[in-house]
């Protein structure tokens, strides 16, 4: 195909899918899109991670699991374990999700 009549998200430089992984089977000789690719599984659906909410004025922390796969810097929904809500975080580690708004984690 040239160029110039793909669209937008296709992935057309080697650059843009080196260190991503498929989300789906591609077969050989098919377009790579960006909804087709995703970074490294990280922190896996069910798996138990630390909950961390930073202010300027404190740090807290909760153990809760995972709802969603989802690779470094991807923000999944996580479930505090003690109060069982539901709130949605930003991968840190393969343990550790950081809550970036004000949501109530903790309680």
């Amino acid at each position: 195909m040239n160029e110039h009549d793909l669209n937008g998200d296709v992935l057309v430089d080697d650059i843009e899918i080196e260190g991503l992984m498929a989300r789906r089977t591609i077969r050989s000789g098919q377009i790579f899109r960006n909804r087709d690719l995703r970074t490294q599984v990280v922190v896996a659906r069910g798996q138990a991670v630390n909950i961390i909410l930073r202010t300027p004025f404190l740090q807290l922390s909760a153990k809760g699991k995972a709802l969603e796969n989802g690779g470094s810097n991807e923000t999944i929904k996580v479930i505090n374990t003690l109060s069982n809500k539901t709130v949605f975080a930003t991968i840190v580690d393969s343990d550790t999700v950081r809550v970036e708004s004000q949501q109530t984690a903790m309680q």
